[in-house]
């Protein structure tokens, strides 16, 4: 499928950008894109993950975790590139789609040492941002 794969191409790029490729739960991201585009499905935050974590016959519980750390690792990754240049096109794209920016906010203060808290990014926030940034 042409689409999906160019789909998947513009997903790992976004990933790459914000420094997620590495973590355990990009594959799940990837693979939840994948699932999406070959089925032409618009992410749902109450059935999307679980019929994935159902399909890898895995606790969603679990699944949800391992993408929620792959994901916290790039708002980590976007609020540094916000501190280090506030101007950075990627800090701005992603700092508004992928995450809320109070998020993103929260966490260039913990980054800084000037809170105890860093951001709580939010599963649905990305997979819908993931979604305008690639238009499914």
């Amino acid at each position: 499928e042409k689409g999906s794969d160019e789909f998947s191409g513009k997903v790992k790029k976004i990933l790459g950008s914000v420094g997620m490729l590495g973590e355990s739960g990009t594959k799940d991201i990837l693979n939840v894109c994948t699932y999406m585009s070959k089925n032409n499905l618009s992410y749902d935050s109450k059935t999307t993950l679980n019929a994935y974590a159902e399909y890898l016959c895995e606790d969603p519980k679990i699944v949800k975790q391992r993408i929620r750390r792959a994901i916290k690792r790039g708002l980590t990754n976007v609020a540094s590139l916000g501190i280090e240049d506030y101007y950075n096109d990627s800090f701005n794209e992603y700092s508004h789609t992928l995450f809320n920016f109070d998020t993103v906010r929260m966490e260039m203060d913990l980054l800084r040492g000037k809170s105890q808290y860093g951001g709580r990014p939010t599963v649905d926030r990305f997979f819908e941002g993931l979604e305008a940034l690639c238009e499914l």
